[in-house]
């Protein structure tokens, strides 16, 4: 677990941590200018992050905190229950107390609307000489409006009508598609608010899915 902190008043509490989503920690230290870090208990990302920091030329400090005896850490299985949960409790309520909408969607409709942000770069070693690797994590692509693509996949609406803006906009909410009927041309969609669907474009997170049980 990574805390991090601002003066200006800002608590930051940073995703679980794995190796995969270092990258993403960095980004909010930075974007955030933070002050101070508290690592707790993961000594290779304390190091990892005292050596991306220690040429930012600000008085930033980087605390590593010890576990404390007896803590266990929560395993796969527990972790993915509290992302189930947390989904279905935005949808439905804290004990079912919300009744969400489902609607269809022309899949026409929704050409051009739907992105996911990053994209695989290229190491500098394959450059031409003088040339630096463009960084792809903040890269906008456009998603398939296929089953694989899109079914179970958790989508931020976004307040962006263009694609450039998205890492910059504010977003209004989230939708879950459910199904994808390319012979009706149409997808199914879970969401909080009636139909329609806004206008704006759709962000589709890759790596969190919700099936609604």
């Amino acid at each position: 677990m990574v805390y991090l902190f601002s003066f200006s008043g800002v608590m930051i509490n940073t995703l679980a941590y794995k190796k995969e989503n270092k990258g993403s920690i960095i980004n909010i230290a930075k974007a955030f200018e933070v002050d101070v870090i508290l690592v707790l208990d993961k000594e290779p990302l304390y190091m990892a992050l005292q050596k991306e920091f220690r040429n930012e030329g600000r008085d930033m400090k980087i605390v590593w905190l010890p576990k404390s005896n007896g803590v266990v850490e929560r395993g796969e299985k527990e972790r993915s229950d509290e992302v189930h949960n947390s989904i279905k409790r935005y949808f439905y309520g804290f004990n079912n107390t919300l009744i969400p909408h489902t609607y269809d969607v022309k899949i026409d409709d929704l050409k051009d609307k739907i992105w996911k942000i990053g994209a695989p770069g290229l190491p500098d070693s394959c450059m031409p000489l003088g040339f630096k690797a463009e960084n792809k994590d903040t890269k906008p692509v456009p998603v398939s409006l296929t089953d694989k693509e899109l079914r179970n996949h958790v989508m931020a609406v976004s307040h962006a009508t263009d694609e450039k803006k998205i890492c910059e906009t504010n977003i209004a909410g989230f939708v879950v598609v459910t199904e994808v009927d390319k012979a009706k041309d149409k997808i199914k969609i879970l969401s909080p608010q009636p139909k329609p669907l806004p206008p704006t474009l759709l962000v589709l997170s890759p790596d969190i899915r919700f099936l609604d049980r």
